[in-house]
């Protein structure tokens, strides 16, 4: 039996037309985040559910001040907190409990608004990944193409520890890095062919 009815204005169970999502004109993100604010809930499912995958599936419901129904990132909690959304994680993605947590939710006014008000990142939250980010790309292009110790010994984890480890982290940052070229590159092809 149907609780209440659920607009789904997407491609999936499609049952609602939303002329200004459909135009694309203006600012498409915030025409959604417009549509969301008249809603008590958002259904944030993420289209793969991998570890540190987060999009604005989850953002834009934060924004619209409407509670998150969220499916996905697995380890969400480590950068979200789980207080302030429907995390189907926390219910061993059991969609018969979560259903049961929504009218939970929809029938205790008090428990809802509790919800509504919580900080929606974790108090864990690194503010300063960004900057972090930006040092630590800066420190491996600063560093150059130093050469490494030519002696078959200084790979020997055992007798030269700190430079085995430098080594693992300076391959790894090139690696890291020619993946972010590989991205921005990809973004300039898209944003060209666009």
């Amino acid at each position: 039996m149907e609780y209440k009815h659920v607009d789904c204005p997407g491609r999936v169970l499609h049952n609602i037309d939303i002329p200004e999502l459909e135009t694309h004109k203006g600012n498409w993100g915030e025409s959604k985040r417009e549509l969301l604010k008249k809603y008590k809930f958002t259904i944030a499912f993420e289209n793969s559910s991998s570890n540190g995958y987060t999009t604005e599936k989850l953002f834009d419901p934060f924004f619209a001040t409407s509670v998150p129904i969220y499916f996905g990132n697995p380890i969400v909690a480590k950068d979200f907190n789980s207080k302030a959304f429907i995390n189907a994680n926390d219910f061993n993605n059991d969609f018969d409990a979560i259903i049961e947590g929504i009218k939970f939710l929809d029938t205790h006014r008090h428990e809802y608004l509790k919800m509504l008000r919580e900080s929606p990142v974790s108090k864990n939250y690194d503010f300063d990944i960004p900057d972090k980010f930006e040092a630590w790309l800066i420190s491996i292009i600063e560093k150059g193409n130093k050469p490494f110790n030519k002696d078959p010994l200084a790979f020997s984890p055992r007798i030269y520890n700190k430079e085995w480890r430098t080594l693992r982290h300076q391959k790894r940052a090139i690696v890291a890095l020619y993946c972010v070229v590989a991205l921005l590159m990809v973004c300039m092809v898209l944003l060209v062919l666009h």
